[in-house]
């Protein structure tokens, strides 16, 4: 039985735009080759898209949480390959609407870009939940008895699971996003480190 963490990096091909994102997974080892944890990750900067077909592009921010399992083939060959699953859900914050022009040039504060100026003629704060589902496969290689490294290729599926608005009174009601946006192909590079063959003793 072990136990380790994993920082990566990740670059995800989402609505046909290049975006990075930042993880880290907390995992239980079990007899060298399933390993069973939680992920979090997050967009390392608003991503500018279309929530929609048409109409002007947005900031959105992406982050999630994700139950992680892991299965790994020959673990102790110098070179191996790693199956990991993750379900979760995932939460897209953007901001896009309809804001009166009693509302304009008033100092406000935004969750995603933080403070601005004035307050535009159209914005307003939205969330979309998903479920996350992301298989994939990983090249590891071990370098140091606490020490992998590894590559590796995903596809993140989100099918839809609520969509809100923060409440304003001002604020009109704006189309949700659309689960493309948020699902693609996912290429991520991280570390392992942790105690990856510990015993257990038994009385």
């Amino acid at each position: 039985m072990g136990f380790y963490m994993a920082p990566e990096f990740q670059m995800a091909d989402l609505n046909q735009h290049a975006e990075p994102f930042r993880a880290v997974s907390a995992m239980l080892q079990f007899n060298q080759h399933l390993a069973i944890g939680y992920s979090f990750f997050n967009s390392a900067d608003h991503m500018m898209m279309y929530r929609n077909d048409m109409g002007p592009r947005i900031p959105i921010s992406l982050r999630a949480g994700a139950f992680k399992i892991e299965y790994a083939l020959k673990p102790a060959s110098k070179l191996h390959v790693s199956f990991p699953l993750s379900v979760g859900r995932s939460i897209a914050e953007s901001g896009y609407g309809v804001m009166p022009l009693a509302e304009k040039n008033m100092a406000y504060y935004d969750s995603l870009g933080g403070n601005l100026p004035y307050m535009p003629d159209y914005y307003q704060f939205g969330q979309s939940r998903f479920v996350l589902i992301q298989p994939g496969m990983q090249v590891e290689a071990n370098v140091f008895k606490i020490i992998k490294v590894y590559l590796g290729v995903h596809y993140r599926f989100s099918i839809p699971l609520q969509t809100g608005y923060y409440k304003h009174m001002y604020v009109m009601p704006s189309e949700p996003l659309h689960p493309k946006f948020v699902s693609g192909l996912v290429l991520n590079t991280g570390i392992k480190i942790g105690l990856f063959e510990k015993s257990v003793k038994r009385k």
